[in-house]
């Protein structure tokens, strides 16, 4: 709610007297305004934080919106950057990211409605924790470096990585067996089953039936 006070000023030019007399009187006119601002509350974090740092893992912040007008959109501000908010229904604009690195992060929403007037939430903090034990400086170098352990499992989660690795467990198992069979039918096996050839020195050669 705003109050404009506006003071007009009604000159009279009073021809009986003089054309130069300049009589004025003052009147002042109050006027209230309506200005219906976007309102926020119940605003929420999931997991809630302090959350343990989970490669590739997401995170949702939301707030719900409301306010005498409709609300035209909602924008996530997270670590300074402005982010689209998506509307879920019963009030509620949430923003989803992921893979947030270790520390502290923070966010707060903008709301705008119908008629053009933003409102803001309080800036809040979002924080990450290091899931090594307190004081492992090897540990948490690891994760905080974006390397080593963290990003190697990462990576395990990736989906084109686990194909990958897929294929190449069966190409071992594959390559074993074959190993295995060749070596229980016998070395160099030709000419059918039980039949065996091996060089001799000299170049001579001798087959052997078993």
């Amino acid at each position: 709610m705003k109050k404009i006070s506006i003071i007009v000023m009604i000159f009279f030019l009073l021809s009986s007297v003089s054309v130069f007399a300049d009589n004025q009187d003052t009147f002042d006119i109050s006027l209230t305004v309506n200005v219906n601002y976007p309102s926020s509350w119940d605003c929420t974090e999931t997991p809630t934080s302090p959350a343990v740092y989970t490669p590739v893992a997401c995170y949702r912040v939301e707030c719900k919106w409301n306010g005498a007008t409709i609300i035209t959109q909602v924008i996530t501000e997270f670590d300074g950057q402005n982010y689209t908010t998506d509307e879920l229904g019963n009030y509620r604009w949430s923003f989803r990211i992921c893979d947030l690195p270790i520390g502290n992060h923070t966010w707060k929403q903008y709301g705008q409605n119908i008629g053009g007037f933003w409102n803001v939430t309080d800036l809040r903090t979002y924080t990450v924790q290091s899931p090594c034990a307190e004081g492992d400086s090897s540990c948490n170098a690891l994760f905080q470096s974006g390397i080593g352990m963290g990003s190697f499992l990462g990576s395990i989660t990736n989906p084109t990585f686990m194909i990958l690795m897929t294929i190449a467990s069966i190409s071992l198992v594959m390559t074993l067996v074959y190993a295995i069979a060749t070596f229980m039918t016998g070395k160099g096996s030709s000419g059918g089953a039980g039949n065996y050839q091996e060089p001799l020195q000299g170049g001579e050669e001798y087959q052997n039936e078993l």
